[in-house]
């Protein structure tokens, strides 16, 4: 019954903010007659699958995939995770697993798994030669106690808490004294997955961080978005896109140069669609994946309604683009030796994973690799996203 009573407050929140925050207009249909008698017309209005996002992944994202790839991860935090926890990230990731493989039955995931913190803090110690210490903040980088909850000031509907059973699978039996901790096998797999992917976002527990480790996670941020550029312009080239990634700058053959103004930045992927003569204006936007309404609100903010938001951003450069459009053409005929003559830009927001704020953007098209490769091919080559004229 606790449980049952849990998942009705999650699911009482998300509707609550759902409807309040992201919905024009709600109505509520009373009907007696109805085993569940009342209904939110609204409800089976706006269809977010984030699945069709991910769909054939594969296809599209290269291996190893920056955002699941430990050993580049690690060599980056190798450093500063030596000098804080003693042990590089994939060992403290390896340590985990153990603990998760040793403790718990592979064959009945849905058993609960059982350990006690000194006797795992002795094993640590022993193979890793590490503190007590750094052996204890490597498993509660992983736990969540009762006490870390109280002091945070945790509730259900702040999504973004550090305290909460979404990355941390350990829970603290405080009945113990602190010492036995239980947890479910496959939550503690998909925790260990979620801590490695959220790595680019420089996101990571709080006891493993360090001011070193800081400074670790916003370069591995930087590249992240570096390696999703390169992996956008890799698509564009294949489906007959040519263009220049990160530019901040037109250079002529006679010398002369254009520099982009300050205040529109650096274009992520400029280029020519010869097929349509159209010029193509891509931002490609490596974001983290927004799993709840409250998390939807957020990525809205981002996305649209905060100032120096990103579609804002966005429309400064593809004006800019149409501004300019002569100067691109040439530009474009320059570096790749063709005649590019467009009639028409093509702008579009790629994302690595699909967003619900998608649906609430009507001044262009914002969409995941997957989904926007995929629309490319079924359209039979044709730009369907938005565009523009160039004299418009």
């Amino acid at each position: 019954m606790v449980f049952i009573v849990a998942e009705e407050l999650v699911n009482m929140y998300m509707r609550s903010d759902f409807y309040t925050h992201l919905l024009d207009e709600v109505t509520l249909k009373l009907n007696p007659e109805e085993y569940v008698y009342f209904n939110v017309l609204q409800d089976g209005g706006i269809v977010f699958d984030p699945r069709e996002g991910v769909r054939d992944e594969s296809k599209y994202i290269p291996n190893p995939d920056f955002l699941q790839d430990t050993e580049t991860q690690s060599r980056l935090l190798e450093k500063g995770f030596r000098e804080r926890l003693g042990v590089t990230f994939s060992e403290a990731l390896g340590a985990i697993k153990w603990i998760i493989e040793n403790y718990s039955e592979s064959g009945n995931p849905e058993s609960p798994g059982f350990f006690r913190r000194q006797e795992v803090v002795e094993v640590f110690k022993s193979n890793f030669h590490i503190t007590s210490d750094q052996a204890d903040l490597l498993i509660r980088g992983f736990s969540l106690t009762a006490q870390c909850m109280k002091e945070e000031g945790r509730e259900l509907f702040r999504p973004k808490q550090e305290y909460r059973a979404y990355k941390r699978a350990f829970f603290t039996d405080a009945s113990s004294g602190d010492d036995l901790l239980f947890f479910s096998r496959r939550m503690a797999e998909e925790c260990c997955t979620l801590i490695v992917r959220d790595l680019a976002f420089k996101k990571l527990p709080p006891e493993w961080r360090s001011k070193k480790i800081n400074d670790d996670l916003a370069q591995i941020s930087a590249k992240a978005g570096r390696w999703f550029e390169s992996v956008v312009e890799s698509n564009l080239n294949k489906i007959g896109f040519i263009g220049v990634t990160s530019l901040k700058a037109l250079h002529f053959k006679s010398k002369n140069r254009i520099m982009i103004p300050r205040d529109v930045g650096e274009i992520d992927f400029l280029g020519f669609c010869p097929k349509e003569k159209m010029l193509i204006v891509v931002e490609a936007k490596q974001v983290g994946v927004a799993t709840e309404p409250r998390m939807y609100l957020d990525d809205y903010s981002k996305f649209l309604s905060d100032k120096g938001s990103y579609g804002e951003k966005f429309e400064r450069k593809y004006k800019w683009v149409q501004e300019n459009a002569a100067d691109v053409e040439v530009y474009l005929q320059d570096k790749f030796d063709c005649a590019v003559k467009a009639e028409s830009i093509g702008y579009v927001m790629i994302t690595r994973y699909p967003s619900f704020v998608s649906l609430k953007i009507s001044e262009f098209t914002c969409i995941s690799l997957p989904e926007f490769m995929q629309k490319y091919a079924t359209s039979g080559g044709q730009w369907t996203f938005s565009k523009m004229s160039i004299n418009a």
